[in-house]
């Protein structure tokens, strides 16, 4: 659990007051605050899980290089070691970069929630066309006409 994940929870929570509230005296924009801060909170806990999961897979290979050099040799132990440094060099990067990456949704989200909600419904819209689509892989194989005529005709 990091950080995200606390702010992410709270704004959440925040946002279900704040929609209940709205919902109790009629008040339809500090209703859609409430959604909007729910929805923020949301997608920063779903950071904070992409960032624990960065860090794990980071952590592991860094476990597996490093066992892989105390097994090796000589030259081989020593190119081990700058892949070990190299790789803890991109998970900090990646990390960092994954950081600011969330605070500047965080902030964009805070202060444009209607813009962030367009956003993310055209996101939405978009995975949603791609994956039914009927190019894409996981969309299943439509029934060939001549099955289809036989089927009514049987």
């Amino acid at each position: 659990m990091n950080q995200d994940h606390v702010e992410g929870a709270f704004s959440e929570a925040k946002g279900t007051i704040k929609e209940g509230i709205g919902n109790l005296t009629g008040d339809a924009k500090t209703e859609a605050e409430g959604k909007v801060d729910q929805f923020a909170g949301r997608a920063q806990q779903t950071w904070g899980d992409a960032r624990d999961a960065i860090d794990s897979a980071a952590a592991t290979a860094a476990e597996a290089v490093s066992e892989a050099a105390s097994h090796a040799p000589g030259k081989f132990r020593d190119t081990a070691e700058s892949v070990k440094a190299t790789a803890s060099q991109v998970g900090s990067k990646v990390y960092e970069a994954g950081s600011s990456a969330g605070q500047t949704i965080a902030s964009t989200v805070k202060e444009q929630p209607l813009l962030s909600l367009i956003g993310v419904a055209a996101i939405g819209y978009l995975a949603g066309y791609l994956l039914h689509s009927p190019s894409s892989p996981f969309t299943a194989e439509p029934e060939p006409r001549y099955r289809r005529a036989i089927r009514r005709w049987s």
